[in-house]
Parts: C-alpha cells; sequence; structure tokens
C-alpha cells in the first residue's frame, strides 16, 4: 500500500510485489540500540530516520521524514483527491512529490506512527 500511495496509484492491484531495501547504522550500549541512519525505501516512497530503542523498557523513538514521489493528492482517489489539490505545494519539497516530518515511538507491540509536528514548528 505504500508503494502505491508512494507512486500515486492508491488502487492499482497490479503493483504487488515490491523490492525494498534497508540500509543503516546502530550502535548498542546500556540495553538502548541507538540508530544513527535508517532508511526503508519501496517503488515510490522512502523513509529516513534516526532514533532509538530502548531494549529494557521496549520503548520506540525515532524521527525524521517520508518522502513520496506522489503528491497528496494523488495518495487518494475520489472527491479527497480534490480537497487536497491546493494544498499540494506546501508538501512538495526536496524534489518529492510530498515530504512529510515523520515520527514512530510507543512500544515494539504497539507502534504509533504520526506526524512529527515539533520538527515541523523548527
Amino acid at each position: 500500500m505504500l508503494s502505491r500511495r508512494g507512486q500515486g496509484q492508491p488502487k492499482n492491484q497490479e503493483i504487488d510485489e515490491v523490492v525494498s531495501a534497508l540500509p543503516g547504522s546502530f550502535t548498542l550500549a546500556d540495553e538502548v540500540v541507538r540508530f544513527k541512519a535508517v532508511s526503508f525505501a519501496v517503488a515510490g516512497a522512502g523513509v529516513d530516520l534516526t532514533g532509538s530503542y530502548d531494549l529494557d523498557r521496549d520503548a520506540l523513538d525515532f524521527h525524521g521524514t517520508l518522502k513520496l514521489k506522489a503528491k497528496v493528492s494523488q495518495t487518494m482517489t475520489g472527491w479527497k483527491r480534490w480537497v487536497l489539490k491546493p494544498i499540494d505545494p506546501f508538501f512538495s519539497k526536496q524534489g518529492a512529490g510530498t515530504l512529510l516530518r515523520i515520527k514512530v515511538d510507543g512500544t515494539s507491540k504497539e507502534p504509533k506512527f504520526g506526524l512529527d509536528r515539533d520538527k515541523q514548528k523548527k
């Protein structure tokens, strides 16, 4: 689904087998894994994160960006596509159709994905 929306084709069922990549580097000390840079990519979308995972507390704390080839409006269908068209220019940055600041926190069993509003204010 990430690849479909990233390419601006949310209903294209022919996009079903997607090659992905997951390079990164990390250190482990005091039961905390710190990721200097982790990237995840599929056709049409890429995620770059930094952060940590506390093994003892099972706590995630990651921040980074989600870049889509498609514009925000192209990730939707029907009336939502037309409603979102006016905001496309606000999210088209750094050569991406859509650039969002994101965060991942919570636990490994219940991760929470969302916009990183603190990073957007800076």
